[in-house]
């Protein structure tokens, strides 16, 4: 199993966990159902957002090119001992430079037909597929919604479970305003905390998943590097920098991807190793 796989299991047996003290068996059935489908409905979305049109049903010169593009990424990368399944390809008509991964399917615009650097884009998306790093990028996603939606319905019950006690208990010992405003205010006062319980979650799925989406990029670019793309893959980020130069610094910190410059230059300390090794490329190694 590789880095994804083993973080996919982890975290799916922890929302599982996370489902059963939050609502008992009924939450670990919750989530046992909630999140597939949810991850199901996310890569179909994606797709449909892309509005991609599958290999065998585009022009031939399109069909040919992409064809051509990805089998020899796959033949090089079977040459060095992987071994793969043949992903589902599509192209988007979007002009902008780039591609993406969607479980067994990966999506190609337009923009990068012409643009010098298609293979070694496919073979960074082919990392992805191969390792499945889209499922475990989506189920983070769905565990932010799903445990959210469970824990801010169990929590919501208990605040105003709590409330209502204590609000009849001091209109008991005391008179019925009283405890009106007692209730209203231990209500306010424990939603605020459940508030902030749903925040706190909220940020740490958020941190994870740009964590491992940054980790998965770089070793997506050192795939397509040994597999001879790295050229290709600097070709690329230069191309592309000009787009993202004008972003925000608070974009630049809430990427998933890692900054163009460290990927350009963790691709040129990859190609620079190889070099003094003589390897040509490099076997198979743990992602």
């Amino acid at each position: 199993m590789y880095l994804s796989s083993v973080i996919f299991v982890i975290l799916f047996l922890l929302d599982l966990t996370a489902g059963y003290f939050i609502a008992g068996w009924i939450g670990v059935l919750f989530v046992a159902a909630a999140i597939p489908i949810g991850i199901f409905i996310q890569m179909k979305l994606a797709l449909y957002r892309a509005d991609a049109t599958k290999l065998e049903y585009l022009a031939p010169h399109d069909r040919e090119k992409l064809a051509i593009a990805f089998e020899s990424v796959l033949q090089r990368g079977e040459s060095l001992g992987y071994t793969f399944r043949n992903p589902k390809i599509y192209l988007s008509e979007d002009n902008a430079l780039n591609g993406f991964n969607a479980g067994n399917a990966i999506v190609i615009n337009r923009g990068l037909m012409n643009s010098g650097c298609l293979e070694g884009v496919a073979a960074h998306e082919i990392k992805h597929f191969k390792f499945k790093d889209s499922y475990t990028s989506c189920l983070i996603c769905n565990t932010i919604t799903v445990l959210s939606l469970l824990a801010m319905f169990v929590l919501s019950i208990y605040v105003l479970v709590i409330a209502i006690l204590i609000g009849l208990v001091v209109a008991i010992f005391g008179n019925v305003t009283a405890g009106f405003v007692a209730g209203s205010l231990v209500g306010r006062l424990l939603g605020k905390i459940k508030d902030i319980i749903l925040r706190v979650n909220l940020f740490v799925m958020q941190a994870l998943q740009r964590l491992l989406s940054r980790f998965t990029e770089l070793k997506a670019d050192e795939f397509a590097t040994r597999l001879g793309y790295g050229e290709q893959l600097k070709q690329f980020l230069r191309l592309t920098y000009e787009s993202r130069k004008s972003e925000s610094l608070s974009s630049r910190l809430l990427s998933t991807h890692p900054s163009d410059s460290k990927r350009i230059g963790n691709i040129q300390r990859i190609q620079n190793r190889l070099q003094q090794r003589g390897e040509l490329t490099a076997l198979p190694f743990t992602i």
